[in-house]
């Protein structure tokens, strides 16, 4: 559909096209008269050629339209199917389909110009013809000698007959001129008349074949709207199904994430409980609640943490091992759980036999808590100790003294206040020949032991060293005590504990220079074996008899 823009130019360029056609009549009414009057032939012919060619003012005039709007008003796209054309003419059929109107009317202005000048000629010949023969009829008899005047007047008639003689002999010989010429026009105007009306015709078939293919390209075009309207149905309802599951998916997502970050709240709240347990030697019991708030939230790496070290303290090894590797799984920059898998491999180690499979172990062992102390030099343990002690037991145990001095040295400057590096220093000192400062370094040890004991009255390892610290000054008095302390204190579910501290005093009779000397350390053992034997009898379940 045409806009306004393009309705008000068609308005205008209608009203000029009816100027320009009344123009054109009073033109031609001019010529017509000046033929009827005689005017020279020449001067008619450039007037007659001027008004048929002046059809090309309506095309200088749409030229000048175009190149100042650069729009069309009565020419839309080209109406001529160009697809099935060869490539080289489909310019020209499109500029025939987009200029064809123009075109058309152009011609029909050319032909009423012709005809016109047909019309024009025909009466024009009309009107010499009327005019010619009468002058001829009332010359063509000569004129006979009036007897009755006189000789000049005789000459005169004469002269005056031959002179209209001549005019009619011209005025014929126009008449035949103009015959020939309007002729000319007449046949040309019938066959123009006839071209018109071909044109006419080809143009109406034209219009119809145009209406056709414009109808079927409505209803293509209708057709393909109603089917992207149902896609597009069909796509909302796509979309509208996409969306309601998408807001269940949410919604569920919501729920899952409520319940996560519930179940993790109450994991975390676990965790100070577990502490507890494990502080008040109860291992059984922190792991329970361990493995409780586990299955509330298994991405907490620190409650696997939790779990793989009362895990390794109870003398669970493997458990541990995997609790501390998913520790890591989830975050692998963990300290503690690294330095705490390094000591499990250490104890692993321990109990195996002498091998290359052993010292492999010990070897990994060394690594992951090398790594975690570069990391934070100043890492301690669930109790409070230094894992450069746990590093220094390594060293002891393959021998390598002068290593195990430097890392227990280390846990010492970490944990000043602790009995338990200043405890093992002092084997090591008597071990590398040095038994003055072994005997000095126990009386610190037993000095802070007393301390720890007091400010943490189950504090086991601080009662071990306290025990050690007095076997090896030979305090007899405090001996009993101690030692009833330390079988009170050691966890029940940790025989590890005992073993330990039976290690540490069979070193200590052999650094007072062996069962002669240090006779008084034998009985001590003793007693500590049979409770190891006592306990675990207890946690062996009863066969039944047959």
């Amino acid at each position: 559909m045409p806009n306004s823009r393009q309705l008000s130019g068609g308005i205008v360029i209608v009203f000029l096209l009816g100027i320009w056609a009344w123009v054109q009549f009073v033109y031609l009414r001019f010529i017509v008269s000046l033929q009827i009057e005689g005017i020279d032939s020449a001067i008619y012919s450039i007037l007659s050629t001027v008004f048929a060619f002046s059809t090309l003012y309506p095309i200088i005039f749409w030229a000048i339209r175009d190149l100042v709007q650069q729009q069309k008003v009565f020419v839309a796209e080209s109406t001529i199917p160009t697809q099935s054309m060869p490539p080289h003419l489909q310019p020209v059929g499109r500029a025939i389909g987009a200029y064809g109107n123009r075109i058309a009317l152009l011609l029909i202005i050319f032909l009423v110009n012709l005809s016109l000048l047909g019309l024009v000629s025909a009466f024009s010949r009309f009107q010499i013809v009327q005019s010619g023969p009468s002058i001829g009829l009332n010359s063509a008899q000569p004129t006979q000698p009036n007897q009755q005047f006189p000789d000049q007047s005789v000459i005169e008639l004469q002269a005056l007959v031959d002179e209209a003689r001549q005019h009619m002999e011209d005025a014929q010989r126009y008449a035949g001129d103009a015959s020939n010429f309007l002729g000319l026009f007449e046949a040309l105007g019938l066959t123009v008349t006839l071209g018109g009306a071909l044109l006419a015709g080809i143009g109406v078939l034209r219009l119809v074949s145009a209406e056709n293919e414009l109808q079927k390209t409505r209803e293509r075009f209708e057709d393909a709207l109603n089917r992207k309207e149902e896609e597009l149905e069909v796509l909302k309802s796509q979309l509208r199904e996409q969306a309601q599951q998408q807001s269940l998916r949410i919604e569920q997502e919501r729920r899952n994430v409520e319940a996560a970050v519930s179940n993790a709240t109450l994991a975390l709240a676990l965790l100070p409980l577990g502490e507890r347990q494990y502080k008040a030697q109860d291992y059984d019991g922190a792991l329970d609640t361990y493995k409780r708030a586990l299955a509330l939230d298994d991405q907490n790496p620190v409650t696997h943490l939790r779990l793989g070290y009362v895990s390794t303290q109870a003398g669970k090894l493997e458990e541990a091992r995997q609790y501390l590797t998913k520790a890591l799984q989830i975050d692998p920059q963990l300290t503690p759980a690294i330095a705490a898998l390094g000591y499990v491999y250490r104890r692993i180690g321990e109990n195996m036999a002498q091998g290359i499979e052993r010292d492999e172990m010990l070897l990994l062992a060394e690594s992951k808590l090398i790594e975690a102390l570069k990391m934070s030099p100043k890492l301690v343990d669930d109790d409070g100790e230094s894992w450069w002690g746990s590093l220094g037991g390594l060293y002891r145990r393959r021998g390598q003294i002068e290593q195990a001095i430097n890392a227990y040295e280390k846990a010492a400057k970490v944990t000043p206040h602790s009995s338990y590096p200043f405890s093992n220093l002092a084997l090591l000192y008597m071990q590398a020949g040095n038994s003055q400062k072994m005997m000095q370094t126990y009386k610190r040890v037993e000095r802070l032991a007393k301390g720890e004991t007091q400010a943490e009255i189950d504090n086991y390892w601080a009662y071990s060293d306290m025990l050690a610290s007095q076997l090896a000054q030979s305090k007899m008095n405090e001996i009993d005590d101690s030692l009833q302390s330390v079988l009170e204190t050691a966890p029940a579910s940790s025989p590890y504990v005992l073993t330990t501290l039976i290690d540490t005093l069979t070193r200590l009779t052999t650094a007072l220079g062996g069962e002669e000397k240090a006779s008084h350390i034998k009985p001590v053992i003793d007693k500590l074996q049979v409770e190891i034997a006592r306990r675990e009898a207890a946690s062996t379940p009863l066969q039944p008899t047959t």
